[in-house]
């Protein structure tokens, strides 16, 4: 029987060596949050990555938080009512850095590609449904 609600014993414990630590939009302190630079970073320390994924109005599915490209991108605009091509021409690296620019918005596909190649079996990744 689990113990009651507010008790928990040892065995109830997670141990540290199965524990996950997550990238919260890749390595979002250190890189452009949700790009495919901060996937790597994260995916090259063995971490877990967490991503936001929208769709836009051509069916295509894009990983953002914001409903708007207004605050990572040099554009405005929100994410459901532009095309997969108007947000390739965005720019979402150098509002964080002139080191990141050319940095653009990864569709969720891309973001698997990049999982394949810098992850490993056990790479978890979390996604988050936007509306």
């Amino acid at each position: 029987m689990p113990p009651k609600f507010g008790k928990k014993t040892k065995k109830d414990l997670i141990p540290v060596n199965d524990s996950i630590i997550i990238a919260h939009r890749g390595l979002d302190e250190i890189y452009p949050e949700n790009t495919i630079a901060a996937f790597k970073a994260a995916l090259k320390k063995g971490m877990a990555i967490e991503i936001d994924v929208r769709g836009t109005v051509d069916e295509h599915i894009v990983v953002m938080h914001d409903d708007t490209v207004d605050r990572t991108t040099n554009g405005s605009g929100e994410v459901a009512k532009m095309t997969l091509s108007d947000l390739k021409d965005l720019d979402a690296g150098s509002w964080w850095s002139s080191e990141f620019k050319g940095e653009q918005i990864p569709t969720l596909e891309e973001t698997f590609d990049a999982v394949k190649e810098h992850g490993t079996a056990e790479t978890t990744l979390i996604l988050e449904m936007k509306t």
